[in-house]
C-alpha cells in the first residue's frame, strides 16, 4: 500500500522517468478499478484483482500519489469524494472515529495532493 505513494513522491521530487513508468504500468489497475466501480478496495492480489469488498480511507490516501501523478482528474475526484469529506473543520482533524493508522495515511495523502511535502 505504501509503494505507490513513495514512488510518486520520488517522482515529484526527482522527476525520475523510471518512477513515472513504474507507476503508470504497475498501478494502472487502480485507475481501471476506480473508473469501473467508483471505488478502491482495501486489498488486491499481485495481479491487480480485488480480494476485498471493503473501502479503506488509508488505501485512497496511499494511492492518491499514484493518481495525482498519472491521472489528475481522478486524483481530484478521489480527494474530494473519498478523502476531504473525512476532515472536520470544526475539530481541525480527520474524523476521530477513524483509527490512528487511517488518520496518518489521510494526512500523508492530503499533504502529497496539496504539495505540502518539501524535499529538504
Amino acid at each position: 500500500m505504501r509503494t505507490p505513494w513513495r514512488i510518486a513522491l520520488d517522482y515529484r521530487w526527482y522527476k525520475d522517468p523510471q518512477a513515472y513508468t513504474y507507476l503508470k504500468k504497475d498501478y494502472n489497475f487502480l485507475s481501471k478499478e476506480y473508473e469501473k466501480n467508483h471505488k478502491i478496495v482495501s486489498s488486491y492480489s499481485h495481479n491487480g484483482k480485488s480480494i476485498s469488498t471493503i473501502e479503506d480511507p488509508a488505501m485512497y490516501a496511499a494511492s492518491l500519489g499514484y493518481f495525482d501523478t498519472v491521472n489528475k482528474t481522478l486524483a481530484k475526484q478521489i480527494y474530494n469524494d473519498k478523502i476531504i469529506r473525512l476532515y472536520s473543520n470544526d475539530q481541525n482533524t480527520f474524523n476521530p472515529k477513524l483509527p490512528y493508522y487511517e488518520q496518518n495515511w489521510l494526512w500523508f495523502g492530503t499533504a502529497f495532493y496539496n504539495n505540502f511535502l518539501s524535499n529538504f
